[in-house]
C-alpha cells in the first residue's frame, strides 16, 4: 500500500533505486512544478525543492547526472507549460541523497 502523503495530481514519476518521483503534473487545472520523492523503506513522502519550469504531460526519467553534478538525477522532458504551451526544454533536477531510515 502506497502512503497517502502524495499530493493528488496527474503525477509523471520517475525512479533512482531507492525513491520515486512524482514530478510536476497538475493539481486541478493548475500546472506544478512540484516534486515529492517517496522513499520506499519508510513508506512516506518528501516535499522537495520545485522544478524551475511547471510542466505536466511530461516525460520523467533517472539516470547519472550530468558534469558538476553527483549521483542520479531525475530528468523532466518536454510537455506543457502554463496556459498549455509545448515545452521543448529538458530541466535535470538533483534530489538530495535518500535519509537512511532507522533499521535499515
Amino acid at each position: 500500500m502506497v502512503s497517502s502523503g502524495i499530493t493528488p495530481r496527474a503525477p509523471d514519476p520517475a525512479e533512482t533505486g531507492t525513491c520515486v518521483y512524482a514530478v510536476g503534473g497538475a493539481i486541478g487545472l493548475a500546472t506544478t512544478g512540484r516534486v515529492e520523492s517517496y522513499h520506499l523503506a519508510s513508506n512516506t513522502w518528501t516535499t522537495l525543492p520545485s522544478q524551475p519550469m511547471p510542466r505536466q504531460n511530461l516525460a520523467a526519467a533517472a539516470m547519472q547526472c550530468p558534469p558538476g553534478f553527483t549521483g542520479s538525477c531525475v530528468y523532466a522532458v518536454g510537455g506543457n507549460g502554463s496556459a498549455n504551451t509545448v515545452l521543448g526544454t529538458v530541466e535535470a533536477l538533483d534530489p538530495p541523497p535518500a535519509q537512511p531510515v532507522k533499521g535499515q
